[in-house]
């Protein structure tokens, strides 16, 4: 037969390429049948009609290491893609909490009770809006009510 350029060594490489983005893509299961279904491929394509089926030990070893490097590379594109799904969903979940969140009326305090954050929805329930109300002292801007004096329950609970 003749030679072409993708004898020899070029087409050690491509093979081998082709070997890691299938791995990559397909999986672990599939990843470790290509080295039985590359050495079952040589073996039918040789020329010698009297060509040995028994591999010798550097050809076990060459497969072994096959086997491996093709079952890593499948586990890791897995791995990835796992990873790059549950990342999807987790994206999905937060936007589905700040979305409940943008309806809720949160307002962050000090503990001396100035007002730290102040979201739309306390905007839209309050009436001010976060530069007026962020800064200002809670029981102050919404008029608070208490059944006794503050300064009271303040001792009460400094002294629990």
């Amino acid at each position: 037969l003749p030679h072409t350029p993708l004898d020899g060594p070029v087409a050690g490489v491509i093979a081998l390429l082709s070997v890691v983005l299938c791995s990559w893509f397909s999986g672990p299961g599939p990843a470790l049948l290509m080295p039985l279904a590359i050495w079952t491929a040589s073996r039918l394509s040789l020329d010698e009609p009297d060509a040995s089926w028994i591999p010798t030990g550097k050809q076990v070893v060459a497969f072994l290491a096959l086997s491996l490097l093709t079952g890593a590379i499948g586990l890791a594109g897995q791995y990835q893609r796992r990873l790059r799904s549950a990342t999807a969903s987790h994206a999905i979940r937060m936007r589905a909490y700040l979305e409940a969140l943008s309806r809720a009326h949160i307002v962050f305090r000090e503990l001396d009770g100035r007002i730290a954050a102040w979201n739309e929805g306390a905007q839209r329930l309050y009436g001010w809006s976060s530069g007026e109300a962020e800064g200002q002292l809670i029981h102050d801007l919404l008029q608070t009510k208490f059944p006794v004096e503050l300064d009271e329950i303040r001792t009460q609970l400094a002294s629990v």
